[in-house]
């Protein structure tokens, strides 16, 4: 049997047509996945509270407020209202300061590991310029 080695101008272009959106397609895929990390990331609480601390502080405070303030209801409510409104603003404020701590010790953290990197490893100067100033006060 006889092997035609010639393949057809229109089939080749076909191909190569295909290779190539192939090709914009998965390059487009990237593209949307990294997206869809970006705003997965510009959107978590902690990456917000990390960027926006003292609007983190507030925030938190405010929802103590509205906590506080809950509980201050009419006389005729049920109590059963008042308790599980209550219940529920006092979770929300929980869930909010818990994540506000969690952000402000780990901003502390890394300012901590920064400071003492900073200690051990002196920039400008003499190795351990620093950490020599230190050295009188701590042997009185």
């Amino acid at each position: 049997m006889p092997t035609d080695d010639v393949v057809d101008p229109s089939v080749q272009e076909a191909d190569q047509r295909a290779a190539r959106a192939k090709q914009s397609l998965l390059a487009r895929m990237e593209m949307l996945k990294q997206r869809f990390t970006d705003a997965k990331h510009r959107f978590s609480p902690q990456e917000q509270i990390a960027r926006y601390p003292i609007h983190a502080v507030g925030a938190a405070f405010a929802l103590g407020v509205i906590a506080g303030l809950g509980r201050r209801r009419p006389a005729l409510a049920s109590e059963a209202g008042r308790s599980l409104g209550g219940a529920a603003i006092a979770g929300l404020a929980a869930v909010a300061l818990r994540v506000v701590r969690e952000a402000a010790l780990t901003q502390l953290a890394h300012a901590a590991q920064n400071w003492w990197s900073a200690q051990e490893h002196p920039s400008a100067g003499t190795p351990g310029a620093r950490t020599s100033n230190v050295e009188p006060v701590l042997e009185h």
